[in-house]
């Protein structure tokens, strides 16, 4: 009897609402505004453009044609970076987004999340720039799609340092870090939009393009964010150590740019078919690595020498070797991927000429000594994420208890 009464008392409720809803529709209408909510649907539609579904798919497939399709004229040319050589191997590749309204959780800022969507789509523009002449090679010489080619991400490990706000526009830089026999190291940044310039574009010597529709529709809101944010710049307030012998401000915890939002640091490795092709290879075949310099002939083997000395030496080992670099020796629980530079090639010591390099574009060629002194620079990161695959191993399986098991909404 309870039920029959409820689902009277809910037909009642819903004939009330029916009613209502009709003199709101008659309302709107004498008012001339019936068609509105069409309005504020499309208006909606197009503020959250970036978040709905497939257009992950259809920014993807962007990504990958904006650099492997031809020039749209046979008169006119288009730099790839295997014409500029081995300088090109470790620049960044900038993308600039915005942070619709379905990206943002209960906090008002960018879902955690969502980052790695927009990583996503940021490291294949960076893969499909710098191997297209690679895969185009392979096309015209084996008949191979570059579809062919897999990238198979084998880990992110991200670092978050500030949010992120509704409708604000940064940009990602992505670049190569390092590469050891199997994985391709890439390291990103969510940078602040024009929180960082380059001081030249080495594919766009005429600067970057602009899309001024889609300008239209989030820089106005960036804009207000930014000057209110110069307006009332935030203090970081220094953390006091009040007790103990290290009494006193304590030391600062990073040095990373202020413009960084977030750090994270990918792997990937590279697969035709079933075959794993070594990054080197792949760098090698994209036009990206310098000639390797030749083996110093072995030395003749003495008299007393026995023979299995001489066998050895005989036959070198390649120069230099590729090797995972020297583990990270850092203490700041991660921060050390927001203080890597934005840009490769910060003063820090060439492994192989005992000098420094700097990160000008000078007379200095990239040559195999530099290339490989700025891959072991990049190791000392990378092996923060190649140290991770230990992680699985702390997985308990069915061994211990558990505090419960319950359903998602889904």
């Amino acid at each position: 009897m309870d039920i029959i009464s409820l689902l009277r008392s809910l037909v009642a409720r819903l004939a009330v609402l029916q009613r209502q809803g009709g003199r709101l529709a008659r309302l709107l209408r004498a008012k001339g505004l019936h068609h509105a909510w069409r309005y504020l649907a499309l208006a909606f539609i197009l503020a959250n453009l970036k978040s709905l579904p497939m257009m992950w798919h259809f920014r993807f497939i962007n990504g990958v044609y904006t650099h492997l399709r031809a020039p749209r004229s046979s008169s006119r040319s288009r730099i790839t970076p295997a014409d500029i050589g081995p300088r090109a191997l470790f620049q960044p590749i900038i993308i600039s987004t915005h942070t619709p309204l379905l990206e943002c959780d209960i906090n008002a800022h960018k879902s955690n999340s969502t980052f790695f969507s927009d990583l996503d789509i940021s490291r294949t523009h960076l893969l499909s720039c710098l191997l297209q002449r690679g895969m185009m090679k392979a096309r015209e010489t084996e008949g191979v799609s570059h579809w062919a080619f897999k990238f198979i991400l084998g880990s992110v490990c991200s670092v978050f340092r500030r949010e992120i706000k509704p409708y604000e526009r940064f940009e990602i830089w992505s670049r190569v870090l390092s590469w050891d026999r199997k994985w391709l190291y890439v390291i990103s940044h969510l940078v602040q939009k024009d929180g960082a310039r380059p001081k030249e574009y080495l594919l766009q010597p005429e600067g970057p393009r602009r899309w001024w529709w889609l300008l239209l529709l989030t820089d106005p809101i960036s804009s207000w964010r930014r000057s209110r944010s110069h307006q009332k710049p935030k203090q970081e307030r220094a953390q006091v150590i009040v007790d103990g012998p290290n009494a006193g401000p304590a030391p600062a915890a990073s040095t990373a740019h202020p413009a960084i939002y977030a750090s994270a640091i990918s792997k990937y490795v590279v697969k035709r078919g079933r075959r794993t092709i070594p990054p080197e290879q792949v760098l090698e075949n994209a036009g990206l690595l310098p000639p390797r310099p030749a083996a110093p002939d072995p030395e003749p083997p003495s008299s007393s020498a026995p023979a299995s000395s001489s066998s050895s030496s005989a036959s070198p080992a390649q120069y230099p070797a590729i090797v995972p670099g020297p583990a990270s020796t850092s203490e700041d629980n991660g921060d050390g991927l927001l203080q890597a530079s934005l840009l490769p090639g910060s003063a820090s010591p060439d492994h192989s000429t005992g000098t420094e390099t700097t990160g000008e574009p000078s007379a200095d060629p990239w040559d195999w000594a530099r290339v490989e002194a700025e891959r072991q620079r990049g190791m000392e990161l990378a092996s923060l994420v190649a140290d991770l695959d230990a992680s699985h191993g702390a997985f308990t399986g069915g061994d211990g208890t558990a505090l419960g098991e319950y359903n998602d909404l889904f």
